[in-house]
């Protein structure tokens, strides 16, 4: 009886080992697809950046879409991205967006 008692064991623990496995990989594979799909990258500075250059290259739309971005995310730097937004509207001439 000792026998099957230790095999059943064994058969337990390699079951719980490959269900573990199991849920590890479709929590890596989800994390990673997360991340990928992550419209927010991890450094408010670097969308800052993206949006001056944006805007610097005459694409205001996708400026204004990144100051946003900051400032819906970000509520640090909110009032930052958001004054650097207005100006750089102001700039462009269309305050009225």
């Amino acid at each position: 009886m000792e026998r099957g008692a230790s095999h059943t064991r064994a058969r337990r623990a390699a079951v719980c080992a490959a269900r573990c496995l199991a849920l590890g990989s479709l929590l890596a594979t989800t994390g990673i697809a997360a991340a990928a799909e992550s419209r927010v990258p991890s450094n408010p500075a670097a969308l800052l950046r993206d949006a001056v250059a944006a805007d610097a290259a005459g694409d205001r739309k996708r400026a204004d879409r990144l100051f946003n971005r900051v400032v819906t995310d970000y509520p640090i730097v909110a009032d930052h991205a958001a004054l650097a937004n207005a100006r750089a509207w102001l700039a462009a001439g269309d305050p009225a967006e």
